[in-house]
């Protein structure tokens, strides 16, 4: 899948892992890149959901259509699909 950012800053920061390892940590960013990669990667939706580590579902109520992919408890990838 292609990803697109709704900010640049955003987007730079993904994809510069010196700016990623410095706003989010090394562990956290690893992470990230990790979920980006798989979210990349992936042909559909229905691909992230069978990822049991990625924990990747559907959000509900004020959050509605958007996607939630785990990274380390707290913390939560979320992403609305263009398509």
């Amino acid at each position: 899948m292609e990803i697109t950012f709704a900010w640049t800053k955003l987007e730079k920061e993904c994809n510069e892992e010196k700016l990623l390892i410095r706003r989010h940590g090394p562990e956290r960013a690893k992470l990230i890149r990790r979920r980006l990669d798989e979210i990349r990667a992936a042909d559909s939706l229905e691909v992230l959901g069978r990822l049991p580590q990625a924990r990747c579902h559907e959000l509900k109520a004020d959050r509605a259509g958007q996607i939630s992919v785990g990274l380390k408890h707290p913390y939560r990838l979320l992403f609305e699909p263009a398509n």
